[in-house]
């Protein structure tokens, strides 16, 4: 027996204008992609993991993943998609990819989609089991050229191991052929925010969690993942989904359509009501600094959700209603690092320059837009 098992793993930010080149997911390609994946807390790790159970030789192609970014280079893409399918192009009797569920390509709106398109046109009947992140825009296309969709059913994401165990268990069943498993699909079409989607704590996404873990206990159903979505992408198939594995289309698509219901019934509570700023720094100085230091985040340029760090309109607001002791970052402005290096000017006494100060300094530092 032959398995194909493979990473590439991508979050794509569509409104970062900085693409997301070959280097930046530092791919390791062949024998070194698998003392990559070997060991790692990754589905890839767990799919290799399976494939010692079976005593199966194994290919891996590539092991990828690049830090939420902008599009995705096109060049980029065609490297890590021909590595996979050059291998399956060498025969196998499976395939298991580590994918993410939410990569824009210069060319291709769902990159896993593209990928998975092609390697069902290569290998009709070989099955594909995918594993993916919670926060994946799930396609039609994706879905219906894979065998097996199971997602992370957790954020902060702690089970991308277990979720590989997962898709590896119910694909021993195909390459057994004991059971002939179909995905079905439901697209939701809601925008929820990540800030809305922990896991840890009550709320519409946990209760939706919950409910696809009791939705597995029923005669049929095999799997069930809620999908959380990634909105910072600009694409049809943005938004929350839920993916069904079962024995039967009737029986899974009733199972997606009740999660996806319950669901929709509850998505005022997955919009995240922000403050003003002014009003968040005003709640800010009124903690007791004593018990720790207060963060003040701009979520729309986190750099875990492909932003680009160069936007400061939370420092110079918070300089100037008069906060002090201040440490800002990440900071990513190569103009800004290179003025401070030839000023001799650490960010300890810039951050307690009078504003007025300030001001004068960050034209010069490419820190303060819009003004």
């Amino acid at each position: 027996m032959k398995l194909i098992i493979a990473r590439i793993s991508h979050e794509t930010n569509t409104f970062s204008p900085l693409k997301t080149p070959i280097s930046s997911f530092s791919p390791a390609w062949g024998a070194q992609a698998k003392v990559a994946a070997e060991g790692s807390a990754t589905a890839m790790g767990a799919f290799l993991d399976f494939a010692k159970t079976r005593d199966a030789i194994v290919a891996t192609p590539v092991f990828a993943t690049a830090y939420p970014s902008g599009i995705v280079c096109d060049d980029a893409f065609e490297q890590m998609a021909n590595a996979v399918i050059l291998a399956v192009q060498g025969g196998c009797d499976g395939i298991l990819l580590d994918l993410h569920g939410a990569m824009v390509t210069e060319s291709y709106d769902d990159g896993e989609g593209e990928l998975l398109d092609r390697l069902r046109r290569l290998a009709p009947s070989v099955p594909i089991g995918v594993a993916l992140d919670l926060h994946a825009n799930i396609s039609r296309r994706l879905v219906a050229n894979a065998d097996i969709v199971i997602g992370f059913r957790t954020y902060p994401h702690v089970d991308m191991y277990e979720t590989g165990e997962r898709v590896a268990r119910l694909f021993a069943r195909l390459l057994d052929g004991e059971s002939h498993v179909r995905n079905t699909f439901c697209h939701i079409p809601l925008l929820a925010s990540t800030l809305c989607m922990d896991t840890r704590t009550p709320g519409a996404m946990k209760r939706a969690l919950d409910a696809a873990r009791e939705m597995e206990r029923k005669d049929k159903i095999l799997a069930v993942s809620v999908f959380g979505g990634f909105p910072l992408a600009d694409i049809p198939d943005a938004g929350m989904s839920v993916v069904v594995v079962s024995e039967s289309v009737p029986v899974g698509e009733a199972a997606a359509e009740a999660i996806a219901r319950e669901i929709w019934a509850a998505r005022a509570s997955l919009i995240y009501e922000e403050e003003s700023l002014i009003t968040s720094i005003q709640r800010a100085l009124s903690l007791p600094f004593s018990k720790g230091p207060v963060l003040l985040l701009d979520h729309g340029d986190n750099c875990m959700s492909g932003g680009t760090c160069d936007t400061m309109h939370v420092l110079k607001k918070a300089l100037e209603m008069g906060t002090t002791s201040v440490l800002a970052g990440p900071i990513a402005d190569p103009q800004a690092v290179a003025f401070m290096a030839t000023a001799g000017v650490t960010w300890h006494l810039i951050m307690r320059m009078p504003i007025q100060s300030f001001q004068r300094v960050a034209p010069a530092l490419n820190l303060i837009t819009g003004t």
